[in-house]
């Protein structure tokens, strides 16, 4: 994710001025409904149920993960946000 076409911060994120990057309303909208749509899809009951069938242990028989399935799935949900930026 970057600011934009028109920018010129560094890489350190400051502005030729000195002066501290930083981003419009509309980008932090942007940036948080990609946030919720990961972890929608991540820590959802379905996810966890499918890739129990791969890896035996992520969840119980209702669907609810268990402690590994769940780091599992934050690890993933941690990676996956990262890449977004």
């Amino acid at each position: 994710m970057t600011c934009g076409e028109n920018c010129n911060c560094g890489e350190n994120g400051k502005l030729e001025n000195g002066k501290k990057h930083t981003l419009t309303n509309l980008k932090k909208w942007e940036y948080t409904l990609y946030t919720t749509l990961v972890a929608f899809l991540v820590f959802n009951s379905i996810t966890y149920s499918t890739l129990n069938t791969l890896i035996n242990g992520i969840c119980d028989s209702k669907g609810c993960p268990t402690n590994l399935g769940f780091i599992l799935h934050l690890i993933v949900f941690t990676f996956l946000i990262r890449m977004l930026m």
